[in-house]
């Protein structure tokens, strides 16, 4: 179910979605199907008991995913915290501590750009490609 635009993630419809989609989950987790799940909570069909169901399983998926990001987020602020002090000072260590730690925060936020990857032949040259066709014999 896709928010309205003034509508927020705790808006008092949008928590009642989600719990509608929970108790769908619980539904089909006992076993009831579809078709009982979109009776038993006023679905309009079968697809909508479907839809509510995934969304509350991508839901449970993605909230530990998150607090664990957030968690690793914390040690590494943590972690940056504690080394600031010898950063600023200019120790030559803790400089490379804190450029680990600020490309391991860049790969978990996703902040690097992808590397272009080029493919080459021998001495940069283009890549070649031959294509070696067998026959059984037949001559038809």
């Amino acid at each position: 179910m896709p928010n309205r635009p003034t509508e927020t993630n705790t808006s008092e419809r949008r928590l009642e979605a989600i719990e509608k989609q929970a108790q769908a989950l619980e539904l089909r987790k006992a076993g009831v199907s579809f078709p009982n799940i979109a009776k038993a909570l006023g679905y309009g069909g079968p697809s909508g008991a479907y839809n509510a169901v995934h969304s509350a399983i991508r839901r449970v998926l993605r909230e530990p995913v998150e607090a664990l990001v957030n968690m690793e987020m914390a040690r590494l602020d943590d972690i940056a915290f504690a080394l600031w002090p010898a950063v600023k000072r200019g120790e030559e260590k803790a400089s490379a501590r804190m450029l680990d730690v600020m490309t391991r925060r860049a790969k978990m936020l996703g902040l690097d750009a992808p590397a272009k990857l080029e493919h080459a032949g021998k001495d940069g040259a283009p890549l070649t490609f031959s294509i070696k066709v067998e026959t059984n014999g037949d001559s038809d």
